[in-house]
């Protein structure tokens, strides 16, 4: 099969699931599972498509094909209602309170002080109203936005999304030109279910923060280093978990370290002085942190409740993670798991750091570190590992941005009974294929991919 007619056939096929989806009416816990159908159905079409064309040399026109298809893709789910998720609400009703001039740090949705802002939905659906809110300033500047343009709408809001999607679709094609990849694996972002439906159908923020992380990477790479700290800044002010990056970062760019691969190219032949290689570090740190300050300015004094949310959330709760579930069963306290998985993470962050690896896959390991020990697993948050493969491809990713799928069972039967909790065996359905998928690398280690 030729290769434009490929991608032709297997966006519209998968142009009519998403379709499919929109016309099919089904009870709130029904729709979880015609989620999960339509996600999967769609995800094993990417790896067919991807199968399929791997090997063909992609041009300008395929690229421009395959971007209008992620976005057709992303419109035609935009007026679904987010039925696996209630986060968006929580970005409305912070839109809103900020209209009104009123800090969304200094007050709980609940506050009696804030009656007056009620209306038939919010905060009605908020979830955890007596939490005061978690997300940081860039993430409330772009809900203030969606609600000066669209008022209290989901699908304003997540068209906003939708367009910081494309953006980043754009920039991930651009970093794999700048590292010398093969333009086809944009198929694995651009037309990922898990991307897509988290975005255009749940309404997540993270597309935001992934769109600043690859936009800080491509400034890093040309060398504009005042522009890759103002957006790794506006990384880590869209959510908090890049925060973690920054030393890998300006350590790299302090010694100079190969990037790896045509990246590789962009430092010059002889290496500078010491002076000059302090002086770029230096106004890397200096953007970022100025940049930090400067939005955080504008909730000086009430920002630190986004802290103290934000340490309640990583020390309490817990979802979807084994690992974390293993070591809550041989603690037996969930303050303790909470603190060995934090300290686990802390030893192998410490050893990417110090290890001889690129750059690349520095970054792309701490983050995959970070998720496999963070208590909580929600589908959303792996958008970050999936916007990082256009600097380091690794199949575990690309499998488990599919199987992930599995953990709304949890969502399921919350629906239906009203009860949730962790289940070993919709983990098991997630994670025992992904570690027999990771065993088999390890011992077909000449064979780099699968996909």
């Amino acid at each position: 099969m030729k290769k434009n007619i490929a991608l032709i056939v297997f966006g519209v096929f998968i142009e009519l699931l998403f379709i499919l989806y929109q016309l099919v009416k089904t009870s709130p816990a029904q729709t979880v599972i015609k989620y999960m159908v339509i996600f999967s159905a769609a995800f094993v079409l990417l790896i067919v498509v991807y199968l399929l064309v791997k090997k063909e040399t992609f041009s300008k026109r395929d690229i421009l094909l395959v971007l209008f298809f992620a976005f057709l893709f992303q419109l035609t789910l935009l007026f679904s209602q987010p039925e696996m998720s209630d986060d968006i609400y929580r970005y409305l009703w912070d839109g809103k309170l900020q209209d009104f001039n009123i800090n969304p740090y200094a007050y709980a949705p609940d506050d009696p002080r804030l009656t007056a802002y009620h209306s038939e939905e919010l905060p009605a659906l908020v979830n955890f109203p007596e939490i005061k809110t978690i997300y940081p300033p860039v993430s409330q500047l772009v809900f203030r936005l969606s609600y000066f343009l669209f008022g209290e709408s989901v699908t304003g809001m997540k068209f906003l999304f939708i367009l910081f999607q494309v953006g980043a679709c754009l920039v991930f094609y651009l970093l794999l030109v700048e590292g010398g990849e093969n333009p086809v694996l944009l198929l694995f972002f651009a037309w990922n279910p898990l991307v897509i439906m988290e975005t255009a159908v749940n309404g997540h923020l993270d597309i935001v923060m992934v769109f600043f992380m690859l936009l800080s990477l491509l400034f890093f790479y040309k060398q504009r280093y005042i522009l890759s700290g103002i957006t790794l800044a506006g990384t880590v002010l869209s959510k908090l978990i890049p925060i973690i990056l920054l030393p890998l970062f300006f350590f790299n760019l302090l010694k100079q370290k190969f990037l790896g691969g045509s990246r590789g190219a962009i430092f010059q032949k002889s290496p500078p002085g010491r002076r000059r290689q302090l002086r770029k570090s230096g106004s890397f740190l200096i953007s970022f942190l100025l940049t930090v300050v400067f939005f955080y300015a504008f909730y000086w004094g009430s920002a630190v409740n986004m802290f103290l949310t934000a340490v309640n959330y990583s020390s309490t709760w817990y979802f979807n993670n084994p690992v974390f579930s293993f070591i809550l069963m041989l603690a037996k306290s969930n303050p303790l798991a909470h603190l060995i998985s934090f300290s686990v993470f802390t030893v192998i962050f410490l050893f990417i750091f110090f290890s001889s690896l690129s750059f690349e896959k520095k970054i792309f390991y701490a983050a995959v570190a970070f998720i496999l020990l963070n208590p909580t697993i929600h589908p959303w948050y792996l958008i970050l590992l999936v916007g990082l493969l256009c600097i380091n491809r690794w199949d575990g990713v690309i499998l488990w941005s599919g199987l992930v799928i599995f953990s709304y069972t949890v969502v399921y039967r919350f629906k239906l009974t009203g009860e949730w909790s962790d289940s070993w065996v919709q983990m098991a359905l997630q994670y025992t294929p992904l570690l027999i998928f990771l065993s088999i690398g390890l011992f077909k280690r000449k064979k780099k991919f699968v996909f």
